[in-house]
């Protein structure tokens, strides 16, 4: 059985709203001037101003969205990652920023890596193996002593 998507509104992107609106605008505009109609306005209006606008305001929204780097809902990785070594005193292992945030092990083990190779935080193997990361920003300097 092939099912077919149902069209919404809010699967037109801002482009197709603003082209669709100024080619409605424009038509009935030229209508109503050509003609002397004044009830081609609200067509205009309606079929054109209208949809034109909030393909604008679509459009500015999601460009303002992308600047300001949100993610729709949820914190970011990096973020995650910060909140759990403030809480932990600056040193963390991918195993515990998993357990108290909803990133999974392999994604925290791949951020944490990329984030050491960056300098922002330092990668320690323990004698025992374990990875450590410490981030200095939230360190307690007294308990750094080296082991």
């Amino acid at each position: 059985m092939h099912q077919h998507k149902r069209h919404n509104e809010q699967s037109k992107s801002p482009f197709t709203s603003i082209i669709t609106g100024l080619a409605f605008a424009c038509a009935f505009g030229l209508a109503m001037l050509f003609t002397g109609g004044w009830f081609f306005v609200f067509p205009m209006v309606f079929a054109g101003v209208l949809p034109m606008i909030d393909g604008l305001s679509k459009l500015s929204f999601r460009k303002s969205g992308k600047e300001l780097g949100y993610k729709k809902g949820k914190q970011s990785v990096e973020r995650q990652i910060l909140m759990v070594a403030k809480q932990h005193k600056g040193k963390v292992t991918p195993a515990l920023v998993a357990l108290n945030s909803d990133l999974p092990l392999e994604q925290v083990e791949k951020k944490l890596s990329d984030m050491a190779k960056k300098g922002y935080v330092e990668m320690h193997v323990t004698t025992g193996g374990r990875i450590e990361y410490l981030f200095h920003d939230f360190a307690d300097h007294d308990d750094l002593l080296i082991e």
